[in-house]
């Protein structure tokens, strides 16, 4: 499905509903958090019974231009039903901070994670504890971030191969320049596939504008051939020579964003060794399908799930 923006109002709510409800169903989930970004999503799992209940309020929403009319209220009623909040600066916490009795501000980045300790150290100095913990970083920074991990698993992580992504963004003075959401470039480009992010939201773009991310995966054996200027230079030939871009279109943005271990492979042997440590940490990893395949040379991980549990 796709929604159209404004998200989560009118009849989009009882088709997401009714589409998380079976997706509950279908795959026996009992036990889940609920965790919104946005307090628009509430109507959608209002009615659901998760074990716990969260609101990641990262932007002051309602302040943003074409903000819906809902908005406001939606906050409000997601406050009430929130367990935790979390909130993204020092601002937004103050600004929240009498509505909730259980908020907390994560203005910053994980600097250590202490698993004996059960504490999570930020870059700010400040130390939060925790029961359970749940981190979605690649894995060779997870085990980075340890303070204790034992000396095979430390090795392991280091030697685990991953292929990163670099996304080229660039903005044109041209509407309409596709119909096209996503298009694949299979080794005739630099880039391996494009997302068009102006047919995503018209929210993306200007008016009479649209935008584009070309992605280009790297790794150790397939470096990047430039960085900086001259790799945007490289991306818009490309995107010329496959009728993206056109010689008269004015480029009005241009910048990049980097996506290191966007996928890590991890030899068997190196994850057996992985395992047998994190079993003695008390640490779990799954897979983006919930399960780990380890009769394969090379194991996909999207996320790790860490529990710190004594």
């Amino acid at each position: 499905m796709r929604a159209s923006y404004p998200f989560y109002v009118g009849g989009q709510v009882s088709v997401i509903r009714a589409l998380t409800q079976e997706l509950l169903e279908r795959a026996r989930i009992r036990r889940y958090v609920a965790w919104l970004y946005t307090p628009m999503a509430l109507p959608v799992v209002a009615s659901c019974t998760p074990v716990a209940r969260v609101f990641d309020c990262m932007d002051e929403l309602s302040a943003f231009r074409f903000a819906p009319s809902e908005l406001r209220a939606r906050y409000r009623a997601t406050m009430q039903w929130a367990d935790v909040v979390f909130t993204g600066g020092r601002s937004l916490y103050e600004a929240r901070r009498h509505q909730h009795l259980n908020l907390y501000c994560i203005p910053s980045s994980v600097a250590a994670i202490d698993p004996d300790r059960k504490t999570v150290t930020l870059s700010t100095g400040d130390i939060i504890g925790y029961d359970h913990l749940i981190v979605t970083a690649p894995l060779p920074v997870i085990v980075e971030l340890l303070t204790k991990a034992p000396a095979d698993v430390r090795a392991a992580a280091r030697g685990l191969r991953s292929v990163s992504v670099r996304c080229v963004n660039i903005g044109i003075d041209r509407p309409h320049m596709t119909e096209k959401h996503w298009i694949y470039y299979p080794e005739d480009t630099m880039f391996h596939r494009i997302f068009v992010q102006s047919n995503a939201s018209a929210l993306c773009t200007p008016p009479d504008c649209s935008s584009f991310a070309a992605e280009i995966s790297y790794s150790a054996h397939k470096p990047l051939p430039c960085v900086g200027s001259a790799l945007i230079e490289l991306v818009i030939g490309d995107a010329q020579r496959v009728g993206m871009l056109q010689p008269d279109d004015r480029i009005l943005a241009a910048n990049q964003i980097d996506l290191p271990y966007e996928n890590l492979g991890v030899p068997s042997g190196a994850y057996a060794a992985h395992t047998r440590g994190a079993s003695d940490l008390d640490l779990y990893p799954f897979s983006a399908s919930g399960a780990v395949e380890t009769g394969r040379d090379v194991i996909l991980l999207e996320w790790l799930i860490l529990q710190c549990v004594r």
